[in-house]
């Protein structure tokens, strides 16, 4: 299994929508095998931050999984509002993060 950590740094007054848009998305990524679990709210540190994890089976299902979504045409409209969302009021998201995580073995092990 491989662990996708991904966090974004957000403008004040931004959080919301950062998390409708995710949200919007990822049913939209679904249906091509898409998972994911969160969006976790960072409680403690840096704020306002949304983090979530993209669980991949493989290396190879996530290659083949981000290249059905980046050639899927119904998913231009999301890409599109967003643009224009952050035309009009600036950039919505800070920084992105992104982290491959691999389980390692337990220390009992």
């Amino acid at each position: 299994m491989l662990y996708e950590q991904r966090s974004y740094r957000i403008k004040m007054g931004g959080y919301k929508k950062v998390l409708e848009e995710l949200r919007t998305c990822f049913t939209a990524f679904e249906k091509h095998g898409y998972k994911w679990l969160g969006p976790f709210r960072v409680e403690i540190g840096v704020n306002p931050e949304i983090m979530y994890f993209n669980i991949w089976e493989s290396m190879g299902q996530r290659e083949s999984v981000w290249k059905a979504i980046m050639e899927d045409e119904t998913l231009l409209p999301h890409q599109t509002r967003w643009n224009e969302m952050e035309e009009k009021e600036g950039p919505i998201i800070h920084t992105i993060t992104n982290l491959s995580l691999i389980q390692s073995p337990s220390p009992r092990d």
